[in-house]
């Protein structure tokens, strides 16, 4: 029944999550990212610095490369936590989907 697949398809991405962060998925390969790449994946823009860096400390241990960006608003400083850059939409998009397996609901941004 309709309900039964839902909740197998829910522990099923839980299992994978949980895989990925204990570091055991290693059959999916994350994209390796490019100097002069076009594309970024942003996980969150904060007002906290210390957000940023637990943010990046998380993405780093489930195999991603993370950076930081300090930015200047109208509305105080952001802090841009972004994977990447990738040379590919395709590429940015697959990191976009690990991203989400994570439970973080990322956008797609040119770099």
């Amino acid at each position: 029944d309709k309900v039964a697949k839902s909740v197998e398809a829910s522990k099923a991405e839980e299992r994978r999550a949980r895989e990925v962060l204990d570091g055991k998925a290693g059959a999916e390969k994350v994209p390796v990212p490019v100097k002069g790449g076009k594309f970024a994946v942003q996980a969150a823009a904060t007002s906290s610095e210390a957000a940023a860096t637990e943010l990046s400390e998380r993405l780093k241990k489930a195999g991603l490369p993370p950076y930081t960006e300090r930015i200047d608003t109208a509305e105080g400083v952001r802090y841009r936590v972004r994977v990447g850059p990738y040379s590919t939409r395709e590429e940015a998009e697959r990191v976009r989907g690990r991203l989400k397996s994570l439970g973080i609901n990322a956008n797609l941004v040119s770099s």
